[in-house]
């Protein structure tokens, strides 16, 4: 085996930053001025609701130029996994997938990525299905490992007291709030579920809700959701700030679908729709806008930056990392499993994760 090619020491990969990243237009928001709680809501929906869609599923476009560039007028021959490999890939080609930790890789000549799903954030059973906009939607939709995706079903987010499936990230068992099943995950990422939530819920503000999910979802208020989900909801999207990660996501999917998510652009939106200055109006110039240069990225202390081992052998190598503030990290080991199509990293055999206090450590398997 070729170390030197195929070893990834625990890949504390980087953020992919896209050069056609598409940027709020000026004026984007200048309607909600001075609005407050439903209107306000209507408001941000005629701003949102329009743009475009891809086509759901691995369609992807080949264009005459190596490699292919999106063009203006391209836009219906892409599918949800191109989506996913501009909006969700990694520096070292990985797929950012919230629903657990395996590290699997988008497919060389495109399509969907071994062993994941496309995942509704906001089950779609919820409006019964209908492959509508909403079906097709980016900014809830996500590459998911297929077990979490299974567990998933359509349950709601929710604080669940049991475990019926827990990879360490996402966890499914019963709310006892809900009295049955709900969906949880690590703190990293709550906030990205919530803002996704609160956009389908402004994108789609006229949209039907099927009276199965009742319990959820209401056709008889402009806030949406239900008291219950509302609290969690909002108690995931003060827990998580908007992150580096969802400011660049934002960016490329507005270049594919030309609308925006404004939860994750003016977080504080949230709070005058459902949370704690409902009844305020809305004065932009104060609003903290995240896609600004004076927005203060909260600083990611799970994940250093790594840089690529050295004194490689076939039994050791020496890490090396940016620390991030944290006093030691849980290494992991992975090779690629190349195939030429649906790639994917696998553990390395006989290497048991070990925990490295130091950059430049000799590990030994």
């Amino acid at each position: 085996m070729n170390f030197l090619r195929s070893l990834y020491t625990l890949i504390f990969c980087a953020w992919i930053t896209f050069a056609f990243a598409e940027q709020m237009p000026v004026g984007y928001y200048d309607a909600i001025e001075g609005k407050k709680d439903e209107a306000l809501k209507i408001a941000l929906f005629q701003i949102i609701k329009g743009g475009e869609r891809l086509d759901y599923g691995p369609n992807t476009y080949h264009a005459s130029s190596n490699p292919p560039q999106w063009q203006v007028g391209d836009i219906k021959a892409y599918g949800t996994w191109h989506g996913f490999q501009l909006a969700d890939q990694l520096s070292n080609g990985c797929v950012w997938d919230m629903y657990s930790s395996t590290k699997r890789y988008f497919p060389i000549k495109g399509g969907s990525a071994a062993g994941m799903n496309i995942e509704h954030c906001l089950p779609k059973s919820w409006w019964g299905g209908t492959e509508n906009a909403a079906y097709r939607d980016l900014y809830h939709l996500n590459p998911s490992d297929q077990a979490a995706n299974n567990n998933k079903s359509n349950c709601p987010p929710g604080n669940p007291s049991t475990a019926s499936f827990d990879n360490g990230v996402f966890k499914t068992g019963k709310d006892n709030q809900w009295n049955k099943n709900a969906f949880t995950i690590i703190d990293e990422y709550k906030g990205d579920f919530a803002r996704a939530y609160f956009y389908i819920a402004t994108a789609y503000h006229d949209m039907k809700w099927d009276a199965t999910y009742s319990q959820f979802v209401t056709n008889d208020s402009y806030l949406t959701f239900t008291p219950y989900l509302v609290s969690v909801l909002l108690q995931w999207h003060r827990i998580d700030p908007v992150s580096e990660k969802e400011i660049n996501r934002l960016d490329a999917i507005s270049s594919l679908q030309h609308n925006r998510n404004p939860y994750i652009e003016y977080p504080e939106l949230v709070e005058y729709i459902w949370g704690n200055k409902q009844g305020e109006k809305v004065d932009l110039d104060q609003l903290v806008r995240t896609t600004s240069k004076e927005y203060d990225i909260p600083t990611d202390t799970i994940n250093p930056m790594a840089y690529p081992a050295t004194d490689i052998t076939d039994s050791t190598f020496s890490a090396h990392w940016k620390d991030q503030g944290r006093k030691s990290y849980l290494l992991e080991v992975f090779t690629l499993q190349e195939t030429g199509h649906n790639d994917t990293l696998i553990s390395m055999p006989g290497f048991n994760s070990s925990i490295v206090a130091e950059s430049g450590n000799k590990i030994q398997w």
